[in-house]
This record gives C-alpha cells, sequence and structure tokens, in this order.
C-alpha cells in the first residue's frame, strides 16, 4: 500500500521551499525579543519581555481589554527532542486507503489543502498544516501496527492495550443516527467497557484495555440489551433504540488544553492564532446551538504553574483573552505533566451531560511513565473520557516521537476521537514526526478543525 500524504499537483513542494526561506518563533538561545523581533519587529519584542517578566500583569491587561498580551511573544526554551521516523515499510500492509471513510466529511475523510507560497512566515491563521486519521474508522490497520515492532513495548509500558473493542451503530425506527447514547458492555452484570455515541450513532467500545481477559456478552443502552455473539466482534452491531428523539437544543462543550512549555515556542503563537481563529468561527457559524468554552494551559512541576485551568464560560471574548497572554517557559526535560492536565480536563470540568464534548489536547512530549502513579492516572482518566463521552482529538506538534504518537492515538481511538498531527509543509516549527498510517492529506490547522467540530456537531 502507497503510505503518505497526498498532494495537488506539484504546488506543496514549492510551498514548502519558499517557507522554509522565512523564519519562525524562537528557538533554543535565542532571547525573547530577539524571537518576537523574528515573529513580528521590536515593539513586539519589548513586550515579549515584559511578558515573561509578569506572566499575571499582562494576562490582567488582556481581560480587561489591553493590547499588550496581544503582541506578546514566546519566550525562550528548550529545544524540542528530535523525531524519529516511525514509520512501517510499505510492503508490512496491503491495505486500501483506509478501511472505511466517514461521510460528509468526518473524521477519516479529508479534503486537501495545500498552503500558499509565502516569502517569509508572519504569525497568523491559515498557516499551519496538519493531518488527521481515524484508528476506529481503520481499526484492522491499527492492531497490525500495534502489535508490530516497538509498539507492543509501548502498550506494555502504559498499560493501555486498545486491541480489543466493539464497534456499535445505534438508529431509531426511521434508521436516522441515535446520537448522544451511552452504549455499556456487560460480563455478566458488569460493565467493562462504555462508550457514547457520535453523530452517526457510532460507539466504539473497548475492553480489556489492561489486558484482561473478560468476556463481554450483552451491550445495553438504558434498558435495551442485545446479546452478543462470536460474530459481532468482527464486524458493527446494529441496534434499534425505539424511543429515541434527537433534542431539540444543542450545546457543544469545547474544551482547549494547550502545553505552554519551552519546547512549544517554534510554534506556540503560530497555535494560539489559529485556535483563535477557530473559535471565532465556531462561535459565529453555530447560531443554533450553545457554546461553552474552555481554554487551559499546562507547563510541569517546578514550573510557574502545573494546570492553568479556566471554568467553561459562554463569553467569548473572555476566553480568548486568556488564551492570547499565554507564553512558552519551562518544561525543563521531555515529558510534561500530561496526566495531570488530562485528568483535570477530563474529571476537573462541569461537562454538560447532553452536551457534544470535543477536547483538543495540544502538545508536544508525552506524560513521566517513571513518576508514581502516572500510568494508572492515564488509564482511568481515559476510560472516565470513554465513559462521558469527552473525545480527545490530539493536536501532536513538533517533537512528538512514536511512542507519544501511540499514546495519543490510542486515547483518540478510545474515547471516540480523531489524531491530529501538525506536518512540515507549513514551514514553521522544527521537525514534525511523520506518523505511522496509510494515505493522508495535508490541510490548513484550522479549517480541518473546525471541519472536525462541524462533523461531531450536525
Amino acid at each position: 500500500m502507497k503510505q503518505g500524504r497526498r498532494f495537488i499537483g506539484a504546488l506543496l513542494a514549492v510551498c514548502m521551499m519558499a517557507a522554509m526561506a522565512g523564519g519562525c518563533g524562537a528557538k533554543s538561545g535565542e532571547t525573547a525579543a530577539e524571537a518576537a523581533t523574528t515573529i513580528g519587529g521590536a515593539a513586539a519584542g519589548t513586550t515579549a519581555a515584559a511578558a515573561a517578566v509578569t506572566e499575571g500583569a499582562a494576562e490582567s491587561a488582556a481581560v480587561t481589554g489591553g493590547t499588550a498580551a496581544e503582541t506578546a511573544a514566546a519566550a525562550a526554551g528548550f529545544d524540542s527532542v528530535g523525531s524519529e521516523s516511525g514509520r512501517l515499510d510499505a510492503e508490512v500492509f496491503s491495505y486500501a486507503e483506509g478501511e472505511a471513510a466517514a461521510a460528509d466529511g468526518g473524521p477519516g475523510e479529508n479534503a486537501a489543502c495545500p498552503p500558499a507560497a509565502r516569502q517569509e512566515i508572519q504569525p497568523q491563521s491559515g498557516t499551519l498544516t496538519a493531518g488527521e486519521w481515524n484508528d476506529n474508522i481503520n481499526y484492522d490497520y491499527f492492531k497490525d501496527v500495534l502489535n508490530h515492532n516497538d509498539w507492543y513495548s509501548y502498550m506494555e509500558i502504559w498499560k493501555l492495550f486498545p486491541t480489543s473493542r466493539y464497534a456499535v451503530q445505534v438508529t431509531n425506527e426511521n434508521q436516522e443516527a441515535a446520537k448522544n447514547q451511552k452504549v455499556e458492555l456487560m460480563a455478566g452484570q458488569r460493565v467493562i467497557g462504555s462508550a457514547v455515541t457520535d453523530s452517526e450513532g457510532m460507539a466504539y467500545v473497548y475492553y480489556n484495555l489492561d489486558h484482561g481477559d473478560q468476556k463481554a456478552d450483552i451491550l445495553r443502552i438504558g434498558d435495551t440489551e442485545y446479546a452478543l455473539e462470536e460474530k459481532d466482534k468482527d464486524g458493527t452491531v446494529h441496534l434499534v433504540l425505539k424511543s429515541y428523539k434527537e433534542p431539540k437544543e444543542k450545546t457543544l462543550d469545547l474544551l482547549f488544553m494547550v502545553d505552554t512549555t519551552g519546547s512549544m515556542s517554534d510554534e506556540l503563537e503560530f497555535l494560539k492564532l489559529e485556535l483563535q481563529d477557530v473559535i471565532r468561527r465556531v462561535s459565529e457559524e453555530y447560531e443554533g446551538i450553545r457554546i461553552r468554552l474552555s481554554v487551559n494551559f499546562y507547563r510541569d512541576r517546578e514550573d510557574a504553574y502545573v494546570v492553568r485551568d479556566f471554568p467553561f464560560t459562554e463569553d467569548i471574548d473572555e476566553a480568548l483573552s486568556r488564551l492570547r497572554v499565554q507564553y512558552s517557559d519551562g518544561g525543563g526535560d521531555y515529558p510534561e505533566a500530561v496526566d495531570e492536565a488530562f485528568e483535570n480536563a477530563v474529571k476537573g470540568h462541569e461537562w454538560k451531560e447532553d452536551s457534544v464534548k470535543l477536547m483538543f489536547f495540544v502538545l508536544d512530549a508525552p506524560p513521566h511513565s517513571d513518576r508514581k502513579g502516572t500510568v494508572d492516572l492515564m488509564g482511568s482518566t481515559l476510560n472516565a473520557a470513554a465513559e462521558s463521552g469527552i473525545r480527545v482529538l490530539p493536536v501532536a506538534s513538533s517533537g512528538v516521537d512514536t511512542e507519544t504518537e501511540y499514546l495519543l492515538r490510542t486515547m483518540a481511538a478510545v474515547s471516540g476521537g480523531t489524531y491530529i498531527f501538525l506536518t512540515d509543509d507549513s514551514g514553521v516549527g522544527d521537525s514534525h514526526l511523520e506518523p505511522t498510517i496509510g494515505d493522508y492529506e495535508v490541510e490548513y490547522l484550522n479549517d480541518l478543525m473546525v471541519r472536525l467540530i462541524n462533523w461531531y456537531c450536525r
């Protein structure tokens, strides 16, 4: 099978050469002011230096309408850990381009969007490029990857084995998707896995994540039960929910958790603008949907903060003001407090029970696997996300290695989300890992994120 990205003509190659001629945010060894000059002039450099001295003052200025935070540049950070290829030889697999694809631009159904040529790269929305891969749509492929070479060892490290699941499609009597319905997998009277149906009525219910040997025998939705057969493991179980009616009012709970450690300095200023654009577009396009937004940030222990969290709010401007003032700093080593940030996002926020729940996790490093309790916390939090219908959509930035790719893809698959990864095509940031997947198409990150939000909310 041909693996890799698909392009329109030779335009992307031309764009990439043009992009590489420009500059981008702070690199290791630069001062905050030098980095700011690279991305927008000496005035921005002065403000970035001030922001690095007192982050609280900059944040206060932004919340009250000040302009200083809008020009704050990233503080100098540490180099990202180099990426490894992580690719499998094409001959290892013989699958077609994805076993299936969701309709209407859903996860796994990408629209190519090559970046335009630029003489120099200034932070603005519509700059970063990304791809997307849905392991639930390509599940047989995912299982083969997990059992190939180092990937099995990653499962043993993190005690997460996403190799057992049931795919369940729930509809009403008119064959319409029954959305946001909790599906429980039972072994006798014990719940061993749960998931929530998406906009197509699909729920992907994982069990034995800890490599156990429990055998499922019943699927349950409310008072409706379905006795499983052996053949159901390999296909899609179709259930009809007679009492289902789609709610008249929809709520979107949209949460961002963003790594702001030093290694994010090469892309953070771009990411902030991309996320602002996504939030603005979604808030303007969804007149009939109530939107609750939470924008949060994390670093690591011994830094200025571990997790800086904010509750859900319908005040979009207030949430955006929090985003504008953030800058990269701290970290020190490769792993970060991903587990604590993940737990905060899932368990530390008041998600509305009947909402569409989306969590974009923007990061470039894994959790500390050697810290006591980290592995167990990642597993318990992932199970809680799946049970609550909180869909994790990681945005893998430069520096992500293959082990982190495994972990992020597992988080996405088990929670019913999809894996997003930045690519080198924009010319921004350090090198990005080429993931171990089949064919994919390059899109602008902001367009890709809006497309996915549209699909989950439809």
